[in-house]
């Protein structure tokens, strides 16, 4: 009777061996490439009113949001001569957005946005009595 249980024995533990790995490649995880949302901001926009008023196209500024939270700003001066502010972004769930200027002289901005398909609304005032909009070029 030893011997058979010394046989047993090993042969049990080579089984459960067996059937472990077996039930280990049934757990394989499968990883689903689900691409990450862009956020809506992400693209360029072109002033096209200020307050309600057009501006000149070929003086408007613009914004230029980028998928990794980096984004250019650009102006023209009194001069006629054009700007880039480079400038990181975020937004929360209340439509608020948050410019960081890279150029510490610029310094830092917050609007609330409101977006209606290719125009964004950018307000200092949560009700929009006063905004200006935005044309998305890109």
């Amino acid at each position: 009777m030893s011997k058979l249980h010394n046989i047993t024995t090993p042969l049990a533990a080579v089984l459960l061996l067996i059937i472990s790995a077996l039930s280990l490649q049934s757990c394989v995880v499968e990883v689903v490439d689900h691409p990450i949302p862009v956020h809506e901001l992400v693209g360029e926009w072109r002033m096209i009113e200020e307050s309600g008023v057009p501006v000149d196209s070929r003086y408007s500024e613009s914004y230029a949001f980028y998928e990794d939270y980096t984004g250019t700003y650009s102006y023209y001066d009194r001069l006629g001569r054009i700007w880039y502010e480079d400038f990181y972004w975020e937004t929360n769930q209340r439509g608020t957005l948050y410019i960081n200027y890279v150029n510490q002289a610029m310094g830092s901005a917050f609007c609330y946005y409101d977006l209606d398909g290719n125009y964004a609304y950018f307000s200092d005032d949560p009700r929009f009595h006063y905004y200006n909009t935005y044309i998305r070029i890109r």
